[in-house]
């Protein structure tokens, strides 16, 4: 007898979280429209470079070609900051471990749009910071990297140090 009151109880709760459930969709669609519309409107009306305040620090260690995977991180990573700065964010890149081949002057052909989007962000007054290291690891040489990038030594970093002084978020890629 037991079991049939829980299960008693149970279909009316279930009715009720279904059909607050279903009131509530239609006000989260419209907030996820009207964010939508927001983040649409600051990046086209946003100025490059930044605003001061706080740094956004992105790490990319993603950038082996050959794993659709890390070339789709390594492209979130480049994306997302592009789209900071161009909101007015203080943004720094940190390539390190497979990261740095995504600055590569001649990247793998996986790589080579990623590799553009880099070239714009640094364009625009976008700073990338590669460590040293790294780049020895991934056979390349600091001549074959792209121009703008600067190095970090290994395994202290300074440059990295010194960002992560100033930054309030750092997002991993």
């Amino acid at each position: 007898m037991q079991n049939h009151v829980k299960f008693a109880i149970a279909i009316p709760v279930f009715a009720a979280v279904l059909m607050g459930a279903v009131s509530i969709f239609p006000a989260t669609q419209q907030q996820a429209q009207a964010q939508h519309s927001d983040h649409t409107a600051m990046a086209s009306t946003a100025s490059s470079g930044h605003s001061g305040g706080a740094t956004v620090m992105i790490h990319v260690t993603s950038g082996v070609p050959t794993d659709s995977h890390q070339v789709h991180s390594a492209t979130m990573g480049v994306e997302h900051a592009i789209a900071l700065q161009n909101s007015g964010k203080n943004v720094v890149i940190l390539l390190d471990v497979d990261g740095v081949r995504i600055a590569a002057q001649e990247p793998a052909n996986e790589l080579a749009a990623i590799n553009e989007e880099l070239k714009v962000f640094l364009e625009d007054g976008g700073r990338v910071i590669a460590c040293d290291h790294c780049v020895m690891m991934a056979g390349l040489a600091p001549e074959d990297i792209l121009p703008g990038v600067e190095f970090d030594s290994h395994p202290f970093m300074p440059r990295m140090q010194k960002v992560l002084d100033e930054a309030s978020v750092v997002l991993d890629y």
